[in-house]
């Protein structure tokens, strides 16, 4: 397909700055992951010990109940936080990704157009198999751009719509409440 050392050369580095790109993005989401879990983690200890110490302050049982439904709301605020923050970060990540995917695909789709108009003015005239290898790259776009539009309005419409903890969160604590003796 590559008929010269200079288009093969000029391919490989192509798809050695793609291959570099990728892994750049995937090295700045891990990044951004550790970052969360390094705040996260410091976070919770920092509650914990607190937690504990409001804990060991209480002076009898029922005032310890109340203190245990007090401590527990905020902690299903604090995971519901973390899920979305994770969702933002692999929501961002697949963004990266994808455009880079998609700029891959434009790149391979002109060169395979330009072989091709290359491979149709070399082969004799009426030659059924010439129309049709020029109309399939195009067929295969179109699918390509009605599934990413598809994908996108997948994404749109869970990042409208993100988890609903603040619904939630009440729900929870009504549950760990102790309920009192009549």
């Amino acid at each position: 397909m590559h008929s010269n050392p200079v288009e093969l050369h000029r391919v490989a580095l192509a798809n050695i700055e793609t291959s570099l790109a990728l892994a750049n993005t995937a090295f700045a989401a891990v990044e951004r992951l550790a970052s969360l879990n390094l705040v996260t983690t410091r976070n919770y200890f920092k509650s914990t010990a607190d937690n504990v110490n409001t804990l060991l302050d209480a002076d009898d049982l029922h005032e310890l109940m109340s203190l245990r439904v007090a401590i527990a709301a905020p902690a299903v605020g604090i995971a519901a936080a973390y899920a979305r923050s994770i969702y933002r970060i692999a929501v961002r990540t697949n963004e990266e990704v994808s455009s880079l995917m998609d700029a891959q695909f434009e790149k391979v789709t002109g060169n395979i157009f330009v072989q091709l108009d290359q491979a149709s003015k070399t082969a004799p005239a009426n030659v059924d198999a010439a129309v049709t290898a020029r109309t399939a790259p195009r067929v295969a776009r179109s699918a390509f751009d009605s599934m990413s539009k598809s994908a996108g309005q997948v994404v749109a419409v869970r990042r409208d719509k993100p988890v609903g903890a603040s619904r939630t969160t009440p729900r929870i604590a009504a549950i760990l409440k102790p309920k009192r003796a009549a």
